[in-house]
């Protein structure tokens, strides 16, 4: 019985280090915050760049199959969405759709989510004629 309860321990500890934290780079001027299953999850600050979505936390929200994260860009999940990002439990990030890509733009893949603004450049008259 003793035996059974140590392979059971070590095999649950194994996959519990077989997958990781998904990593959220915020590199934009505006606080985010994400909605899952109807319920809205804290808020990212800007230019945070350690902010981790912790691999338990994963596997509660996405526990039988892939789940949809929507990403708001601001506080408390107000407004409208940038993107919906899809995670699978054991791959982490697999799709974004930005919906803002006038404003941001999401990018990554497995365990890492980076944020970005879209920064417009201001042309003048000389800039449309290449002369600057």
């Amino acid at each position: 019985m003793f035996k059974k309860y140590i392979v059971f321990t070590t095999l649950m500890l194994l996959s519990s280090y077989s997958f990781a934290d998904i990593k959220i780079t915020n590199n934009s001027n505006a606080y985010l915050s994400a909605k899952t299953q109807g319920m809205c999850g804290g808020s990212i600050k800007p230019h945070e760049t350690d902010f981790y979505i912790p691999q338990a936390t994963i596997d509660s929200l996405c526990y039988f199959s892939n789940c949809s994260i929507e990403v708001f860009a601001a506080e408390n999940c107000q407004g409208s969405k940038i993107a919906i990002v899809t995670v699978d439990r054991k791959k982490g990030v697999v799709d974004i759709n930005n919906t803002d890509k006038g404003h941001y733009v999401l990018s990554g893949s497995g365990k890492n989510l980076n944020i970005d603004e879209v920064h417009h450049s201001k042309s003048s008259f000389f800039d449309l004629f290449g002369w600057s």
